[in-house]
């Protein structure tokens, strides 16, 4: 557990730092932004995190529809509700999305409620972090892309718990 957790917080942050570049250096403004960073993660997060599904070959399947729907999740709570917090409302919603999904492909449904609170949890942290990181550096490129490290060790630490949990539930007899 711990291999996939280190896997998927190291190569969910090195993902995320080169998905958060588009948004530190890029022209793009607004939902296109958002978009832009959507399938920067979805065209690296294959090559970093793969060995993850067991096998390999699992992992796109599995990641893909749930890493969309968490990221339109995450954006509907952004761009549509008012509030201070939407974007851990989002956090939420998107990660009860993502596990759901992973839990239907990878099997081991039985360990859904325990898999979304520690992704969730660790999702939210490593959010949490990365924004008082950047804003300690004054919301500059620099602090953005602090941003993505935070969110990419604390949301790939999730990843990797959750992969393992489902995994390990679905190879277990009922």
């Amino acid at each position: 557990m711990i291999a996939d957790v280190l896997r998927g917080s190291l190569g969910f942050a090195a993902v995320s730092v080169a998905a958060f570049s588009v948004w530190a250096f890029g022209p793009l403004k607004g939902p296109a932004m958002y978009a832009a960073v959507a399938v920067a993660f979805l065209l690296l997060s294959g090559v970093a995190l793969s060995p993850l599904a067991r096998p390999k070959r699992r992992f796109l399947p599995a990641f893909l529809p749930a890493f969309t729907l968490y990221a339109v999740a995450w954006c509907a709570a952004w761009f549509f509700l008012t509030f201070k917090g939407r974007d851990y409302v989002g956090i939420a919603a998107g990660g009860a999305l993502f596990t759901a999904v992973l839990a239907a492909v990878l099997g081991g449904r039985r360990a859904w409620l325990r898999a979304t609170l520690v992704l969730v949890a660790a999702h939210a942290l490593g959010y949490w972090l990365g924004g008082v990181a950047c804003y300690a550096e004054g919301h500059g490129k620099l602090g953005m892309l602090a941003w993505g490290l935070g969110y990419g060790l604390g949301f790939g630490a999730g990843i990797g718990y959750v992969f393992h949990a489902f995994q390990a539930a679905s190879s277990r007899v009922p």
